[in-house]
């Protein structure tokens, strides 16, 4: 039994609780310093349905009903309202326009 909680002591440990921004010592005294996370993308797409399925990994989830924008190469592909099921980092979206595919970035 003492093993089990040592390893869950390390394990907890070692994984941080590092969110949107780490920590970093200057001369002793701790500084907030903003950590890049990756941006939401598309990670499945029902052409014939008209909705997409979002990964926001780490990053800040919208609402639903929220609209957001999808790009590709840094230009506009489709405009999307999010809807139900939303699952952890994970959420639908209706197609309103455009031309999604996977891999599409949400700003």
């Amino acid at each position: 039994m003492k093993t089990i909680c040592a390893l869950m002591v390390i394990a907890v440990g070692l994984t941080g609780c590092a969110g949107p921004a780490a920590f970093r010592s200057t001369d002793g005294e701790m500084t907030a310093v903003a950590v890049e996370t990756a941006p939401a993308t598309v990670t499945l797409v029902n052409s014939e349905l008209r909705f997409v399925v979002i990964d926001f990994g780490d990053t800040k989830m919208p609402g639903i009903g929220a609209t957001v924008e999808l790009y590709r190469d840094g230009t506009k592909t489709a405009t999307v309202r999010l809807t139900e099921p939303a699952r952890g980092r994970f959420i639908t979206g209706d197609i309103l326009d455009g031309d999604p595919r996977a891999g599409d970035e949400v700003r």
